[in-house]
C-alpha cells in the first residue's frame, strides 16, 4: 500500500499565486508562489496549535528559550524544514502538471474560486486573531 499525501488545496493556491504573479510580470513567480504556499502553510499550523491550545490540549505555542532572539532564532531551524518539504513537493514536474491542470480551466478567476482562495487564508488568520 502506497501512502500518497494529496494536497489539493495547496496545489489550487499555487497556482491562483502563480497567476497573479504571472501577470505582474514576477521573474521567477514559480519560486514565489511556493514562498507564499511556506506562509499559508504556516498559518495553518499556527491555527492548529491555538485550537489545541485553546481546547488544553497543549499549552500553545513552543517557546524555546526564554530569551526573546534565541526565541526566534529556534524557529528557523521548524521553519526551515516546513519550507523543505513544501519546496520539495512542489519540484518542477508537479508544477509544470498543476499549472496544466488548471490552465485548463477558461474561468479560473469565478467568484466561487476567489471566495475559496480567500476562505484558505481568512478563517485560520481569524482563528489565530481570535484564539
Amino acid at each position: 500500500m502506497r501512502l500518497t499525501i494529496k494536497w489539493y488545496m495547496y496545489e489550487f493556491v499555487f497556482y491562483f499565486f502563480y497567476r497573479i504573479l504571472s501577470r505582474k510580470g514576477d521573474d521567477d513567480s514559480l519560486f514565489s508562489s511556493i514562498l507564499c504556499i511556506f506562509l499559508i502553510v504556516g498559518l495553518h499550523i499556527v491555527a492548529v496549535l491555538k485550537i489545541c491550545a485553546h481546547f488544553n490540549n497543549i499549552e500553545g505555542m513552543p517557546v524555546f528559550s526564554g530569551t526573546y532572539l534565541h526565541n526566534k532564532l529556534y524557529w528557523f531551524l521548524p521553519l526551515g524544514v516546513v519550507l523543505g518539504i513544501v519546496y520539495l513537493y512542489f519540484n518542477k514536474s508537479k508544477t509544470k502538471r498543476i499549472i496544466e491542470k488548471y490552465s485548463a480551466k477558461e474561468d479560473f478567476f469565478s467568484l466561487a474560486n476567489i471566495a475559496l482562495f480567500l476562505i484558505v487564508i481568512i478563517v485560520p488568520a481569524l482563528v489565530v486573531a481570535k484564539l
